[in-house]
Parts: C-alpha cells; structure tokens; sequence
C-alpha cells in the first residue's frame, strides 16, 4: 500500500479515459492530492470520475470536451506553480472536512438518508420513474 501511495504522489497529473472513467483508482488519487482530468460521457461509467471531482468541489478538472481536457493537461504540465496550487487545493478540500469534501463521511451519510427518504416519498405519490437529486442543501426530487 505505501508503495502505491509513493507512486501516485509521484504522478503529476493523471488523465482519465473517455469510455470507461476511473473509480475506485480516481479516489485513490484525489486522495493523493493528484489532479484526475476527466471529460464525462453518455454513460454511467463514463461519468464516475466527474462525479467524483464535483463531489470534492473540483469543477476546474471536469472537462466538457476531451480538447478542454488536454488543454488544461498541456497548462497543469507547464506552469508548475498551476499545478502545485492545484495540488494544494485537493489537499485542503481532503483535509478540511467541509461539505464539499468528497471524504466528508458525516455529510455523504446525511444526503444518503436524505436520498432514501426522497425517493420513499415521491413514490408514495408518483408510480413514474424517478430522478432523485441530493445535495449538501438537502434533496430535490425531479420526474424524468
């Protein structure tokens, strides 16, 4: 494990692929304070990292074409004070405990029990399909 933790710190930047995202690797690094860029697709296995990324409050490493995320790649690469800002900022989300902290575990608990109790009341009310939005300001059901 020490290992992989020394590998990871020792990459700069690690650029995610289109069709099928990080998971569980795209936690690691973020956790590394590593920047993961990512350009979410049509799938849902396309869209882990972004969620993720968002989850932590780094909306600047979601890309919306895979150009972006070369661009900011070319500019992470280049000027290093960029990248080490980008690093710290991973490190102080990480450390900070606040909500929008992906290693937050108190606040995901809260809008996990926020979501089941949406979702158990709107379909009380609606036998259509839902879509079940939960944020740190509490849950928004949404129909589809």
């Amino acid at each position: 494990e020490t290992h992989l933790i020394a590998k990871q710190q020792a990459t700069d930047v690690f650029l995610d692929s289109l069709a099928y995202n990080a998971h569980s690797t795209a936690v690691e690094l973020i956790w590394a304070n590593v920047p993961v860029l990512t350009c979410p697709e049509l799938k849902m296995t396309a869209r882990v990292a972004s969620s993720l990324l968002l989850a932590h409050g780094m909306s600047a490493l979601v890309a919306r074409e895979a150009r972006d995320m070369e661009d900011v790649a070319v500019r992470l690469l280049r000027e290093r004070r960029h990248l080490k800002r980008m690093r710290s900022e991973l490190r102080r989300r990480r450390r900070s405990g606040s909500e929008d902290s992906l290693f937050d575990i108190s606040q995901w608990t809260r809008s996990f029990e926020d979501g089941l109790f949406s979702l158990l009341e709107a379909s009380a009310s609606s036998p259509r399909h839902l879509h079940i939005v939960v944020s740190s300001s509490g849950p928004d059901p949404r129909r589809q």
